[in-house]
């Protein structure tokens, strides 16, 4: 499975409400693990549509959410998933301009997640 933005020919997702993530997820750890997800997904889309102050923000604030959840959690390598999503932004995050400009989303190194089974 892979976390990618919206691609020319490829459909939008549905709008994801707080309130339909707090149905389906209740409240606590797993809500703030899967928040972290959702974040890194949105941050991902932001990139890809060249919203750069957007996907800087929201990929920061991905990983506080994720880091907690460090080594591994509910079958997903968050280290490694964290590792390949800093790879990611590493370019937007050195630029230290509120509103960074000339940084594009790199196909290679959108992050992969690996599904146990597989």
């Amino acid at each position: 499975m892979t976390f990618a933005p919206n691609q020319p020919g490829t459909r939008t997702c549905p709008r994801i409400t707080r309130h339909s993530i707090s149905k389906v997820l209740g409240e606590g750890d797993r809500r703030k693990f899967y928040q972290g997800l959702i974040q890194a997904s949105v941050a991902l889309l932001h990139f890809g549509n060249e919203n750069l102050g957007g996907a800087k923000k929201v990929y920061l604030s991905s990983r506080k959410y994720l880091e907690a959840y460090a080594p591994s959690y509910e079958g997903l390598d968050v280290e490694e998933f964290l590792k390949n999503l800093d790879w990611c932004f590493a370019e937007l995050v050195e630029n230290q301009d509120k509103y960074p400009a000339g940084v594009a989303l790199r196909d290679e190194r959108i992050p992969k997640l690996k599904i146990p089974g597989d």
